[in-house]
């Protein structure tokens, strides 16, 4: 399960929409409207917004105010760009996302959003246990409310590890890196290769100068194992290459 996303009076439907779809990405089951504006549910951006996620729209609870929710949750988490003396700001995303996932009950908690253009009101502050900010450039610290809804769900969903690496929900995982060794051997068999040419003479070009650069340069590239074979591969075909031109 997963912690409910509560927003507070939100102005546009298509950020509702948005957020619906943003929810089914990252396995989120439970949204809550506090004073929607009217008609919200028959606009066209908040469909086109939503782009086919519509089983959440259905499941939306819809209430007058924040207050109605007191005592569901154990706990409600604000998020606000604006610090001050009723905006006492405990910490950053990360450490929201701290408090939620060490109690491994994330459905206890409530996580609130406020309006697009005045964030969260007095009276929504009174209702929330605890404030959190999520970090952006000093210039440009307003987010697009579906932008920071998805980010925090995001950021909650990884932590949890409830969601996978791969879109196709496959189970493949990272390809591996190649060992030090298969490094030089790789150097090696494109320097011997590159030898044939003479290119290489005493100095800085030498044969053990370019040796090192070019293991420094290949695990730098940190290759993949099909990334060595195709080295390896080219290395053959110029070498035939070569052989076929004495």
């Amino acid at each position: 399960m997963s912690a409910t996303i509560i927003l507070c009076r939100p102005q546009h439907p298509g950020n509702i929409g948005s957020i619906s779809r943003v929810m089914a990405n990252f396995g989120f089951t439970r949204l809550v409207l506090v004073s929607p504006p009217s008609g919200w549910r028959q606009d066209h951006d908040l469909l086109n917004m939503s782009n086919g996620y519509i089983e959440k729209l259905e499941e939306i609870q819809v209430i007058d105010s924040l207050q109605e929710l007191d005592g569901q949750f154990a706990g409600l988490i604000g998020f606000t760009r604006r610090a001050g003396s009723n905006r006492p700001i405990l910490g950053e995303l990360e450490d929201a996302v701290t408090q939620v996932v060490e109690t491994k009950q994330p459905e206890r908690f409530g996580l609130v959003f406020g309006n697009e253009r005045t964030g969260l009101s007095t009276e929504e502050l009174a209702h929330c246990d605890s404030l959190y900010t999520i970090a952006t450039t000093k210039e440009h610290g307003s987010l697009n409310l579906a932008m920071a809804t998805g980010v925090v769900m995001y950021q909650l969903a990884h932590a949890a590890k409830s969601i996978q690496p791969y879109a196709d929900g496959s189970d493949l995982k990272p390809e591996p890196l190649i060992s030090t060794n298969e490094v030089n051997r790789r150097s090696n068999e494109l320097l011997d290769t590159i030898s044939q040419t003479g290119i290489f003479e005493n100095g800085k070009d030498q044969r053990s100068h370019a040796e090192v650069y070019l293991r420094k340069i290949l695990m730098r590239a940190r290759l993949t194992r099909f990334e060595s074979r195709w080295l390896q591969r080219m290395t053959m075909r110029l070498q035939a290459s070569l052989r076929s031109k004495e």
